[in-house]
């Protein structure tokens, strides 16, 4: 993956771009990195797995289970300027767009109408009043 296509991916998620900012400060253990970032430790270690596969951080000592210690790479270095969280923001839409799609809802909530309408109501369930034996 290019720098370019890099840095997009990982500005698509606020997770990678806090793990990211984080390691920029120093070698971290996931722990550390949920106590900087206020993220959840689980969700910490898949990025962690994804970023790694990608080639921007790496584990110090993969032959650990417990407390690894993980680091930007050089090219996690190089792209750390760059790495920013931009939300998705959809395209404004057309007025004319707009208008025929507010048209088709309220057709459909006209048509969802008249399907209640013709429904029949259903008789409550009541039995005949028992009768008293003497």
């Amino acid at each position: 993956m290019d720098d370019e296509h890099l840095i997009v991916y990982i500005n698509r998620s606020s997770y990678r771009v806090k793990i990211v900012q984080s390691l920029g400060r120093g070698y971290k253990i996931p722990t550390n990195i949920a106590t900087d970032t206020g993220l959840l430790r689980n969700h910490i270690s898949y990025v962690l797995r994804a970023l790694a596969r990608v080639g921007v951080v790496e584990c110090v000592n993969p032959e650990y289970k417990k407390g690894r210690i993980y680091r930007l790479t050089k090219k996690g270095f190089e792209i750390l300027d760059d790495v920013e969280y931009i939300p998705y923001m959809p395209y404004p839409k057309d007025d004319d767009e707009e208008d025929s799609k507010s048209k088709k809802k309220k057709s459909k909530k006209k048509k969802s109408k008249k399907k209640k309408s013709t429904k029949k109501k259903s008789k409550k369930n009541t039995k005949p009043a028992a009768k008293k034996s003497d």
